[in-house]
């Protein structure tokens, strides 16, 4: 009866150290799982501050975009401009000669 009784002590004891791995391994499990959702909260927030920040620079860059093309155009009416002059240059100084001619 004493050796059954020291038999069932000891898988009391183990059982309760199984019980207490256990518990240990399901906080464990629950540190790790608060882990990783406060890292993929993170994660989010960063993901959300990168694309906020992308559509600033792609608002950014429309606006410098929209300055260039503007900034051709003034250009290309100058070249016209300038065109333009040199013809009527062109054409006074043909005159001038015609002129002296005669």
């Amino acid at each position: 009866a004493a050796d059954l009784r020291e038999k069932v002590y000891s898988l009391e004891t183990e059982v309760e150290n199984y019980r207490s791995k256990a518990r240990d391994v399901d906080f464990r499990s629950k540190e790790t799982h608060r882990s990783l959702e406060s890292k993929l909260a993170e994660a989010e927030k960063a993901r959300e501050d990168l694309e906020e920040s992308l559509k600033k620079t792609q608002g950014e860059k429309a606006e410098v975009i929209a300055a260039l093309e503007g900034v051709i155009n003034e250009v290309q009416n100058r070249e016209d401009e300038i065109e333009s002059l040199s013809e009527l240059l062109h054409r006074r100084d043909e005159e001038l000669q015609h002129a002296k001619i005669i």
